[in-house]
């Protein structure tokens, strides 16, 4: 029969090596899981939206100066049908 410091000995090494094939796959998937936080965080700069045009007002639903372009009038009045 096996002596129980012999199944310990097993168990602490055989717990050891697995521990080290989990912690690495742990912190990539947290890695993978979190990545666009950590991008932004890591990169506030690709996150800004720089314009060299106007600003679009709020309330135009966002058609921008799509109706100023042909004489005023509303994009579903300028469709033909």
């Amino acid at each position: 029969m096996i002596r129980r410091a012999t199944l310990a000995f097993i168990h602490r090494w055989l717990g050891l090596a697995l521990a080290a094939f989990l912690l690495p796959a742990c912190l990539t998937g947290s890695v993978l899981a979190w990545k666009v936080e950590l991008d932004h965080w890591l990169n506030p700069q690709l996150f800004l939206a720089r314009s060299a045009g106007l600003a679009m007002s709020r309330w135009d639903g966002g058609r921008g100066d799509l109706d100023q372009s042909a004489g005023g009038g509303s994009a579903a009045r300028r469709c033909k049908r």
